[in-house]
């Protein structure tokens, strides 16, 4: 469905909301949770993860939001420079939406930007899940380079680097895997130069340790134990740098930085059970 935020159309994908019977809208007066895409990704990202959510937290009564951010998917306002902007944005769609607060869920850049959602609105953020997110966020030079000058080349890296594999016994790398394939054409929809933009956005974020440490909403931190991109040390760091919020920290074993792709089934129980507040999740 459409939001209208700062006067342009929005797009946010609701085929995982928990509603009995489904529909295309959304209750406000429902517990929300939108779930925010990284670096050159669209809301299709999370489809597989919403649906499975939705089968299992199908008595909950929840809205399970997917948003395109601008510039991305079917959102086709001007992608935004700064983490900052992106969070503004957020908020705006909240606004739009009649959302008084939702649960953020964000991967990658958009774990940032949950953050950063956090940091300047605490009242409007339930919890925060964050996932393969580090603080500050490593950007290799060469992938910056590559996104700017030679797009596709980036987006075989980026797809590659995301993606934990297991080599052949000669050391080889098996053929992609249709997970793989679909990221890399999903990067290559993305619009000209939102990838070199979204990189130097997640560079440039450094917000002060003093702001951090009052964040206080409840956080989830997830991390895929073979992710180079947001390695677990870094994700650790984050959990630290954020103890004044009731923080935890899951580990996902053979797990790369796409997570939503090559866990999804763990990962869907894992946040379903913290949505509906479980212990032992």
């Amino acid at each position: 469905m459409k939001f209208l935020v700062q006067q342009q159309p929005a797009y946010v994908a609701t085929g995982g909301t928990t509603h009995t019977p489904p529909r295309d809208d959304f209750d406000a007066t429902l517990p929300s949770v939108l779930f925010i895409h990284g670096a050159g990704n669209d809301h299709s990202v999370w489809i597989t993860l919403l649906r499975q959510i939705a089968e299992k937290a199908k008595q909950t009564g929840l809205n399970l939001l997917a948003v395109d951010l601008p510039g991305h998917g079917e959102t086709f306002s001007d992608a935004k420079t700064t983490i900052g902007a992106y969070a503004d944005w957020i908020i705006n769609l909240l606004d739009n939406g009649a959302i008084a607060s939702a649960t953020l869920i964000g991967h990658s850049m958009g774990g940032l930007i949950a953050l950063e959602c956090a940091r300047r609105y605490p009242g409007r953020v339930a919890k925060l899940g964050l996932l393969g997110t580090v603080l500050p966020m490593p950007v290799s030079e060469v992938l910056r380079q590559a996104a700017r000058d030679r797009p596709d080349e980036a987006f075989e890296m980026l797809t590659k680097w995301s993606h934990h594999m297991v080599k052949n016994a000669d050391g080889s790398f098996p053929p992609a895997t249709g997970a793989m394939k679909a990221d890399l054409a999903m990067l290559g929809r993305s619009r000209p130069g939102v990838l070199a933009n979204d990189l130097a956005a997640c560079a440039a974020f450094e917000p002060d340790s003093a702001s951090l440490v009052a964040i206080q909403t409840p956080t989830l931190l997830i991390a895929g134990a073979k992710d180079k991109l947001a390695p677990l040390a870094g994700v650790e760091a984050l959990a630290q740098a954020i103890a004044s919020a009731p923080t935890s920290v899951r580990v996902l074993d053979n797990t790369g930085h796409a997570i939503m792709q090559q866990a999804s089934d763990q990962l869907s129980t894992l946040i379903t059970g913290w949505l509906q507040n479980e212990t032992s999740y």
